[in-house]
C-alpha cells in the first residue's frame, strides 16, 4: 500500500495562487501517511481521456511521449524546486519510478505543497496533454 498522498490543491482565493516571475502554478501537496521514505515525483499515462464532450486528441501512451520529448528540449511541463529551478519532465527526469524527481525524505506525517508549471512549445499552437503525475 502507497501511503503517500498527492492532491490538488485547489485555487479558492487569490491568496493561494502562487506566482513567480509573472508565472502561475498549479499546487499540489503531498503527504507522508507512512513511516518515514525518500518520496519522489514521475509521470504516467493517464486514465482519464477527459470530459466526453470534449475527448482527448490523442492516446495517453502519445501524449507521455511527447511530454518527455519537449521536456528533453527544455520546454512544457516542469517541477519547480526550493531554488526556483524548473526541473523539466523528460526521460531522464521524472519519466518512470526509476528515474522519478526526488523531493527529498518525508517524516510520518510530513506534508509539502509542490509546484507544476508549464511552458509554451514553441512548435504548437494549441494542445491538451492528459498524464497522471504520481508521487511515491
Amino acid at each position: 500500500m502507497n501511503n503517500i498522498v498527492l492532491n490538488y490543491v485547489e485555487k479558492k482565493s487569490e491568496t493561494i495562487v502562487e506566482v513567480i516571475s509573472g508565472e502561475e502554478f498549479e499546487l499540489f501537496e503531498v503527504a507522508n501517511y507512512g513511516p518515514a521514505k525518500d518520496v519522489g515525483i514521475y509521470l504516467k499515462k493517464s486514465l482519464s481521456l477527459g470530459n466526453a464532450d470534449f475527448p482527448a486528441d490523442q492516446e495517453p501512451y502519445i501524449d507521455i511521449v511527447d511530454i518527455l520529448k519537449y521536456g528533453k528540449r527544455g520546454e512544457g511541463l516542469y517541477f519547480l524546486d526550493d531554488s526556483n529551478t524548473k526541473i523539466f519532465f523528460s526521460r531522464a527526469a521524472g519519466s518512470s519510478p526509476k528515474t522519478k524527481i526526488s523531493l527529498g525524505r518525508f517524516e510520518s506525517g510530513e506534508k509539502q505543497i509542490l509546484r507544476i508549471g508549464f511552458d509554451r512549445i514553441n512548435d504548437l499552437s494549441s494542445r491538451r496533454f492528459f498524464i497522471d503525475i504520481i508521487a511515491e
